[in-house]
This record gives structure tokens, C-alpha cells and sequence, in this order.
């Protein structure tokens, strides 16, 4: 009897033993799988540059956070008249893109080989990329910012030479304001926002200020905003860089030939150069290019979106 029943236990043990085994190995087996799943990513094609690039961003971060691997197509055709044409290109593994890969892997299903860019987008809105940024997360956009937007140095040069020109500006000082329209004026709860909402804004915080600024320099892709600020706030000093962009459309702006891309890119860009410079800078994060500005001159900045300049993504 007790012959039986060892014989009975024993055979239980080793039939739990293979089942642990088995159960290590194909579950190891699995999360080695999704450890080595490549990510495929198409950024800068038909959103705004930084709408994309944020996203870009937000991808790298997941990636290394679940050790995905990310890759881009070395044979991209960018949206903003050639990428290269002012940042240094980006150290990352780059691959051939095929267009019948397109929808075939889904990023919540990483059990295959390719993950691509749209499922990119939606997933980074799901995992806690979409919203309030919290300083951990804060600090890795930062990051990333530092080792991917850096300027080539033939468009460096042009930057250093515009900013230049508001040397005297930038010397007496001044704050810098981000006003999104355009296409925004559309969207429900947009990067839309009155002018009031940033003067208010501006006046609470110099209230705190020993020395009162009344130089402020306006980016924006409405042209005529900087008008409605002198007309409305006469008592102020508003300034701007000459431009030949248009109020912007992001269809309107797909369209375009790839030289008139890169005009408007590159005045684009030498903005935000010199609202970088200012003393500090109020911008709505419910717009990318804000919540840019923001990522990049914190805590210099402030958002009109939160009393308590809480980050946000769109």
C-alpha cells in the first residue's frame, strides 16, 4: 500500500516538474519574443513636425521601456521638405520599409515581428503618453530632445545670423508668446485660446517680477495675431519676424511643393530659436509646438491650459 502510494507521489512530482518546466520555457519563450520585436516607425509624413516628432519621442521612450526594438525607413520621404536640411540625422537603426506591411501587426498584439507607425500613435495615447506629464515622464522628453534636436551646421549658421538682428531685444529682454490658430480654430478644445487668456496670464506673472518686461515677442501661425496684440494692448511693445507663411492648414500645408516646405520650416524653426531666448515663455501645451516649448525651457515657461503649468500632449 505504502509502495503505491509512494509510487503515486512520486509520479505527481514529476508530472508537476515537467508542467513548472514547460510552463518556464514557453512563458520565457514568449517574453523573449516580445523583448525582440521590432518597432517600425514612419515619423515626419503627414502630421505637423511636432506632432510627429513628440510622437517620435514618445515611441523611444516606450520602446526602451518594454526593451523594443525601434527602426525608421532609410528610405523616408519626410513631410517637411527633407529632414536633414536642418537637424543632424538621427542615431537609429534604419531598415527598408515595404508598403504591404502596413496593418498587419497591431502594437498591442506583439507577438510577430513588425510593429508599425499608426499603431505606434494610438498605443503611445493609451500607455500614459496622452495628457498631464508627470515629472518622470517630463524628464525623459527632455532627454530625448537633447540627443535628437540638434541643428546641422549649415542651418545653425542661419539661425546664429537671423538671431543676430534682435540682439537688442534680446538684451533689453523680453517674454516670449506661442499662439496657435490656424487649422486649431476648428478643433473642440484645441490650442485655441483668446488673446485675453494670455495677457492675463503674462500680467499675474510679472506681478511677481521685479522688473517689469514690455517686450514680447509672438510666434504664431496666424500672421495677423501679432496686429490684434498691438490693437487690443497698446501699452506693449509686440514683435515678430517678418514672414511670408500664411495662417496654417495642415492639408494646405501637405500640398505644397518641397521648396516652399522648407521656407516655412525654416522661419518655423528660427522662431522657436529665438522665443528659446526669451526671459520666459507662455505657450498652450494643448498644441505640440507648445508643449515643445515647454519640454524645452522648463521651468521658464508657462501654460495658459494650467494654473499649476502641468504639462500636457496632445
Amino acid at each position: 500500500m505504502n509502495f503505491v502510494k509512494s509510487r503515486s507521489f512520486i509520479f505527481s512530482f514529476f508530472i508537476i516538474l515537467i508542467i513548472t518546466l514547460s510552463s518556464v520555457y514557453f512563458f520565457g519563450k514568449t517574453e523573449e519574443k516580445l523583448k525582440t520585436v521590432k518597432c517600425f516607425y514612419r515619423p515626419f509624413t503627414i502630421h505637423g513636425f511636432f506632432s510627429e516628432y513628440l510622437n517620435f519621442l514618445g515611441c523611444k521612450i516606450w520602446c526602451r521601456e518594454n526593451n523594443y526594438e525601434l527602426y525608421i525607413d532609410e528610405n523616408l520621404k519626410d513631410n517637411i521638405g527633407g529632414f536633414d536640411t536642418y537637424f543632424v540625422p538621427f542615431d537609429i537603426k534604419k531598415i527598408k520599409f515595404k508598403e504591404n506591411w502596413i496593418g498587419k501587426t497591431r502594437l498591442s498584439e506583439c507577438k510577430n515581428k513588425w510593429v508599425l507607425s499608426g499603431d505606434f500613435y494610438e498605443k503611445r495615447h493609451e500607455c500614459n503618453f496622452k495628457g498631464k506629464l508627470g515629472k518622470v515622464r517630463r524628464e525623459q522628453y527632455r532627454k530625448e530632445i537633447e540627443k535628437t534636436y540638434i541643428f546641422n551646421e549649415k542651418f545653425r549658421q542661419e539661425v546664429n545670423e537671423e538671431i543676430k538682428k534682435y540682439a537688442t531685444l534680446i538684451n533689453e529682454g523680453f517674454v516670449g508668446f506661442h499662439v496657435r490658430r490656424g487649422d486649431k480654430i476648428t478643433e473642440v478644445n484645441g490650442g485655441f485660446s483668446s488673446l485675453e487668456t494670455y495677457m492675463d496670464r503674462f500680467k499675474n506673472i510679472e506681478k511677481t517680477k521685479e522688473n517689469k518686461i514690455k517686450n514680447i515677442f509672438v510666434v504664431s501661425d496666424d500672421p495677423a495675431i501679432v496686429d490684434s496684440f498691438k490693437e487690443k494692448f497698446p501699452s506693449y511693445d509686440f514683435f515678430s519676424r517678418p514672414s511670408t507663411n500664411k495662417s496654417y492648414d495642415q492639408l494646405e500645408f501637405n500640398a505644397l511643393s518641397t521648396d516652399k516646405k522648407r521656407v516655412y520650416i525654416k522661419n518655423f524653426l528660427i522662431d522657436l530659436e529665438i522665443i528659446k531666448a526669451s526671459k520666459y515663455a507662455i505657450v498652450a501645451t494643448s498644441s505640440n509646438v507648445g508643449a515643445f516649448i515647454m519640454l524645452s525651457m522648463y521651468p521658464n515657461c508657462y501654460t495658459i491650459d494650467s494654473e499649476n503649468d502641468e504639462l500636457f500632449l496632445a
